[in-house]
């Protein structure tokens, strides 16, 4: 796969991705000279460095930087990563993903970081809330495969009035658990993305995100995706409240009032249960 094509199957993948975004991948010999010098370091995590000029925000992974402000995303690389496609293509996928989930948080009150899938006959629909690993692809795939579309395996923004907004992107897993737990899907896999975090790739899979009507949050049940650790029958608030974030238009009361709806009305829930049956009997 080459640039060109990467970054066509970046714009494929994403679908609400803005036409006029700028997108690139350059190699560089000199990657210490594409942070800007007066650019201030704003973070940083056993993953990266993160900096801002107040134009552009940089993250240094070492081997590449990725540059980009609302509309623009340029991911600089050295000769080490030329080989390594799967590597540069999730770091450009989290590179957009994060574009588009600016822009939906744009209009939201909440954000919160799930997956979504509808059932279409019913249009009622299921979120599973909950970290990274805990099981949000895996719950929705098992769905998918009773006749229920997925919306989204990453994120959901809620707006002013309680409607959904998703970041539709291919949902990605790791070939183990597809090839264990959901074998139907084989046929669907796709190409392959490396996380930079944890240097493990995730298949990502062909499934086209359909285009729903408005959806409401009083149309959804919610699952907190619970660890082993965890008790089922027990919700911990700071676990799930640490899914969520705030919206660009946060308004407090309003925002609250959301919060503690889905809260309340969330069912803990362990990625080992019988997906099917337990959403029927909740819903």
């Amino acid at each position: 796969m080459d640039i060109e094509e990467m970054i066509e199957n970046i714009r494929n993948e994403f679908s609400s991705i803005e036409n006029n975004a700028h997108i690139s991948l350059k190699l560089t010999n000199d990657i210490n000279k594409i942070i800007a010098p007066n650019a201030e370091l704003i973070g940083i995590n056993e993953v990266c460095s993160v900096w801002s000029d107040q134009k552009f925000v940089y993250f240094d992974y070492g081997h590449s930087i990725r540059k980009q402000s609302e509309s623009l995303l340029e991911l600089y690389y050295d000769e080490t990563l030329n080989d390594q496609v799967d590597v540069m293509y999730g770091l450009l996928r989290g590179g957009v993903t994060e574009l588009v989930r600016q822009k939906i948080l744009e209009n939201a009150v909440w954000g919160i970081h799930a997956s979504l899938v509808r059932n279409p006959q019913t249009n009622r629909a299921v979120l599973f809330i909950g970290p990274k690993g805990s099981g949000k692809t895996s719950s929705a795939l098992n769905l998918v495969a009773n006749g229920w579309e997925l919306l989204t395996d990453e994120f959901v923004a809620i707006s002013e009035d309680g409607t959904i907004q998703a970041l539709s992107r291919c949902p990605g897993i790791y070939m183990r658990d597809l090839k264990k737990f959901h074998p139907e899907f084989l046929k669907k896999s796709w190409i392959k993305s490396k996380s930079v975090i944890n240097s493990e790739a995730k298949v990502l899979l062909n499934l086209q995100t359909p285009k729903f009507s408005t959806l409401s949050i009083s149309q959804v049940k919610c699952f907190c995706l619970l660890s082993r650790e965890q008790v089922t029958s027990t919700l911990n608030p700071v676990y799930l409240k640490s899914q969520f974030v705030k919206g660009k238009c946060f308004k407090y009361k309003l925002g609250m009032s959301i919060f503690k709806e889905i809260l309340n009305d969330s069912v803990g829930y362990k990625a080992s249960d019988d997906f099917h049956k337990l959403v029927e009997v909740r819903l």
